[in-house]
């Protein structure tokens, strides 16, 4: 008999925490999205029957009037804000009333939740002023070299295997080609290490990246459970070893620098440079005061190594992705990559065949192309914030208000294939965003990085890096789709965007 009521209270405890989250919207009487059986709705999520992005287009299109209405994300309560005239509001013009990320997955991360993108309010002010001039374009100017050895390296290994086959041509797993690239890129411009990840197959950085993006489900459930919880059962993000490795790589880096007074302009150098000038602040100042408020400040081991472990993880799998379905694009498309070819080689002719950050800014067409496929196949589906104080969201026909916690959902899937905003948005076209376009959209509704201060601090880079790639890639081979190369793209369920088996059937053919 005890059985059987400890049965049933289990069931309506478990029935009580799936249906009982649809009550946050229906007690402040906003309409909201539901897009199925809240039981099978909780079951695909659990088990990731569903693509993150899709979903998210999907409830997106849940109101096609509507400008603002509830949505949940992993059964958490969010509202979902498509009107661009209010994003702009949210995340530029009022963006001290949202500041701050939602705090989900990295909370409580001992390493994580030092990274800039998950510190909140003045901690986060702090470290973006730190950071910013990593990112500069003069910055950037040194790092161009860094990168293009990484790419003449892929391109040199693939020309050689190429050179053994009558047709010349050769098939390519292009997310595993790029992977290894962006882990090289990774490796030298964020620690000072060089890796050849297509001659190394099983470097340690290139399987500490695999392991890194994996992100099963489990992930965002550990990420969810209470500070005491992850403590009394030892339960993180990832494995207690991915952490030791690269607080252990950006140990060994600083001591050899230090002690062999050698200098590179990596992340790691510039980061350094940065606590050089931290220092310098605090010597310059008399006030006992001062001083102590600005130590509170200094960079720290763990900070350095917060910020590369993020560049590793934002920069290992989402660029290679990118890169990926560029490469996939080009293939079915192959007007537009002549059309790009053409562009390149004439630009590298009047440069004496030296690619350089000026010659990359150069590049139009080149940038159209790149910013087509962020828009087709944006790197996040969705943004968050976080609503800081008290708001008042003014539609055409209702206000709402907001109070401090409400979690606000930026559908990006959703903006980048509105045939409102894009035409005929799943034709991939890089010509909406020649000059003439450009000028007519509005910026809220493409937001591959973010926007406003939140923005993605190395969007510059990450731009850099895939058109450094593709530019190597275009000039020295022709792309080609295969018999496996599926049109349309479909797409795998789970967190990522990405194909089915990761497959893009894709050729290359030596024609340099």
């Amino acid at each position: 008999m005890f059985a059987i009521i400890a049965l049933i209270v289990i069931l309506y405890l478990i029935h009580y925490a799936i249906t009982n989250v649809y009550k946050y919207w229906e007690s402040r009487g906003i309409p909201y999205y539901k897009p199925r059986n809240a039981y099978y709705d909780t079951y695909c999520t659990f088990l990731q029957k569903d693509n993150f992005s899709l979903e998210i287009a999907k409830a997106y299109n849940g109101f096609p009037d509507k400008q603002v209405y509830g949505s949940f994300l992993l059964r958490t309560p969010q509202l979902m804000v498509k009107d661009p005239d209010i994003l702009r509001n949210i995340c530029v013009k009022d963006f001290e009333h949202f500041t701050n990320h939602v705090d989900i997955f990295f909370k409580d991360d001992l390493l994580l939740g030092k990274s800039l993108f998950a510190l909140k309010d003045k901690k986060w002010r702090d470290m973006r002023t730190i950071l910013s001039p990593i990112f500069t374009g003069s910055k950037l100017r040194g790092m161009v070299d860094l990168v293009s050895e990484c790419s003449e390296q892929t391109m040199d290994y693939y020309a050689q295997l190429i050179k053994q086959k009558s047709d010349k041509t050769v098939k390519v797993d292009i997310l595993d080609a790029t992977s290894r690239f962006t882990n090289d890129v990774i490796a030298t411009s964020a620690f000072g290490i060089q890796v050849n990840s297509l001659a190394d197959k099983t470097n340690v950085f290139f399987e500490t990246g695999q392991e890194v993006s994996k992100f099963p489900f489990w992930r965002f459930v550990v990420a969810a459970f209470p500070k005491f919880v992850k403590k009394i059962f030892n339960l993180s993000l990832f494995p207690s070893k991915i952490y030791e490795f690269f607080r252990n790589i950006v140990e060994e880096s600083i001591r050899i620098r230090k002690t062999q007074n050698i200098v590179r302009y990596d992340l790691i150098h510039l980061l350094l440079e940065a606590k050089k000038e931290q220092i310098n602040k605090i010597n310059e100042k008399s006030d006992n005061d001062q001083k102590l408020e600005l130590s509170k400040n200094l960079l720290d081991i763990d900070d350095i190594t917060a910020q590369s472990f993020i560049f590793f993880i934002a920069g290992f799998i989402n660029v290679a992705l990118t890169i990926s379905f560029a490469g996939y694009e080009l293939a079915i498309q192959p007007e537009i990559q002549d059309k790009l070819r053409k562009e390149i080689r004439e630009l590298l002719q009047k440069n004496n065949g030296k690619l350089d950050y000026d010659i990359l800014k150069k590049m139009k067409y080149l940038d159209m192309v790149v910013t087509e496929v962020l828009r087709k196949y944006p790197p996040a589906g969705m943004l968050d914030r976080v609503c800081t104080k008290a708001y008042t969201i003014k539609t055409a026909t209702e206000s709402i208000d907001l109070v401090p916690g409400m979690p606000i959902n930026i559908p990006v899937m959703g903006l980048h294939y509105d045939p409102k905003y894009f035409p005929n948005p799943n034709k991939f076209d890089p010509e909406r965003f020649n000059d003439e376009n450009r000028e007519k959209m509005n910026p809220y509704t493409y937001l591959p990085f973010g926007v406003g201060p939140r923005l993605c601090i190395a969007s510059r880079f990450v731009l850099m890096e895939i058109k450094i790639f593709l530019v190597h890639l275009i000039n020295s081979f022709e792309v080609i789709a295969t018999e496996k190369c599926p049109i349309p793209m479909e797409f795998e369920t789970g967190t990522v965007l990405k194909p089915k088996h990761d497959e893009f059937g894709i050729a290359i053919k030596l024609i340099k």
